[in-house]
């Protein structure tokens, strides 16, 4: 489980998403935030990589 979060505007999930990729990690993360923001750009970088949001609206990331 990796939480991901969106600090003074760094974008820190596309580098953690290569990271992931270059060591094949890919089957054994789950990405959890309370931002939404941050698990939308997931989202769209790694989509087969199950997200789950902390808090907040839960209907606003589907199926996840």
């Amino acid at each position: 489980m990796i939480e991901t979060r969106v600090n003074d505007g760094a974008n820190m999930e596309k580098p953690l998403v290569k990271l992931i990729e270059r060591y094949h990690l890919q089957k054994r993360i789950l990405f959890e935030s309370f931002s939404l923001k941050s698990l939308q750009k997931l989202a769209q970088l790694t989509p087969a990589i199950p997200r789950t949001q902390l808090g907040g609206d839960y209907h606003d990331i589907g199926d996840n």
